[in-house]
């Protein structure tokens, strides 16, 4: 039976699939999972008014991914080998959507996932309530809906 109720939005997971093992993001907030159809308009001879609408791609949305500050792990030394090995190393990564029992309900694959920034919040000493943020910006290829069994 389909869902009557709309998703709640506070329940998810993102997971980078590393060759050597798989890596739960925990993020805190994910953004820019979209996809942007390009057309181009050709004039149709005789009908003046109703250009014809031509599918020439799709762009991707950069994905920003942030999260509370951690020691140093797989994530950021991906991003680190990005920069002393001046190369783009791609990953898939999974966003998914979790019901009320953690188990997943809609997931999205970001094939060739690669970073492009790594942020971290302001140090405010005004502010001793707040954690310490990271923001971690990826572009990635394509992004499909993955099927759920």
């Amino acid at each position: 039976m389909a869902n009557a109720y709309p998703f709640p939005a506070f329940h998810f997971r993102v997971d980078f699939l590393f060759s050597s093992a798989p890596v739960e993001g925990r993020f805190a907030r994910v953004r820019g999972l979209k996809a942007e159809l390009r057309y181009q308009s050709f004039p149709e001879s005789g009908q003046s008014n109703a250009p014809r609408q031509l599918l020439t791609g799709v762009d991707y949305g950069d994905l920003v991914l942030e999260r509370g500050f951690i020691d140093s792990d797989a994530i950021f030394q991906w991003f680190q080998k990005c920069i002393d090995d001046m190369a783009v190393v791609t990953v898939p990564v999974t966003v998914a959507l979790l019901n009320d029992k953690h188990q997943v309900v809609f997931s999205w694959m970001c094939e060739n996932a690669y970073p492009l920034s790594w942020a971290l919040g302001d140090f405010d000493a005004m502010s001793p309530n707040r954690y310490l943020l990271e923001t971690l910006v990826l572009r990635y290829q394509s992004c499909k809906l993955v099927p759920q069994t």
